[in-house]
């Protein structure tokens, strides 16, 4: 679908623009509403789809950046400068502009297949080339927004943060291919559609079992010393942590 004018084009790419940068500030950050990072791709994936490159490029990366500002704030309050936020989320960006790039190349060449895998692909392929050479590791990775949405986060188990992020990724673009293909090739988008919502219910199957089948107790001794002065140093009791991704975290035995 072409956009009929200018002005037309204008207001599509702001109303994208507006409804990426919430989604994104409200779904991902410090206190994320974790639904809302499902889909907040999918608007720019969309436009991509209806737009130039140049315009699918902009748009993807000032919506991107811009929802990113929710995380300023705490930026600001650990002394870092602006100009540090905007060196590391201008890099986050522009990965994701990439990523949009060539899922738009992908599908208007009719490799849907590919589209579909490459969009999550080359994001986490940035996750993971950050971890190796930042600092902070795995610091804002998808797979944090979504700890309160405890299935999902089972996942981690088995692929760590890159297997959360890759399907969380793998949902809009999915919706975007069929949103495009609806009318002109309403079984292609069909089947893609639903081979994504089928990954992604076996996914949640596996979640949901995993939280109710018993497990044994893995425990870590952790010794707590207290120290006012050198002289005066007391051993203070012993705590046992329940550890694992099931969302529940149990203390016994402090003793002081």
């Amino acid at each position: 679908m072409a956009f009929a004018s200018n002005s037309q084009r204008s207001l599509v790419a702001l109303l994208v623009f507006a409804s990426t940068v919430v989604l994104v500030w409200f779904g991902n950050g410090l206190n994320p509403w974790w639904p809302l990072l499902w889909f907040a791709p999918l608007p720019v994936l969309w436009f991509a789809l209806r737009c130039s490159w140049r315009s699918a490029v902009l748009i993807a990366g000032l919506s991107w950046l811009a929802g990113c500002l929710n995380l300023w704030g705490y930026l600001r309050m650990l002394g870092a400068p602006f100009s540090l936020w905007l060196l590391v989320f201008s890099i986050a960006a522009l990965a994701f502009a990439l990523a949009v790039l060539l899922f738009r190349a992908l599908v208007l060449r009719g490799a849907l297949w590919s589209a579909l895998l490459a969009f999550p692909s080359t994001w986490v392929a940035y996750e993971f080339a950050r971890n190796l050479i930042s600092v902070h590791g795995t610091a804002a990775n998808f797979a944090y927004s979504q700890l309160r949405f405890l299935p999902f986060l089972q996942l981690a188990s088995i692929t760590g943060p890159w297997g959360m992020s890759f399907v969380l990724l793998l949902f809009p673009a999915a919706l975007a291919i069929g949103l495009h293909l609806r009318k002109t090739a309403p079984k292609q988008a069909g089947r893609v559609v639903g081979a994504t919502l089928g990954v992604i219910v076996a996914v949640l199957v596996f979640g949901a079992v995993r939280l109710m089948l018993p497990r044994p107790r893995e425990e870590i001794k952790v010794g707590l010393i207290a120290s006012d002065n050198a002289p005066r140093v007391a051993a203070v009791g012993a705590d046992t942590v329940d550890c694992g991704l099931r969302g529940k975290r149990q203390w016994q035995g402090l003793a002081l």
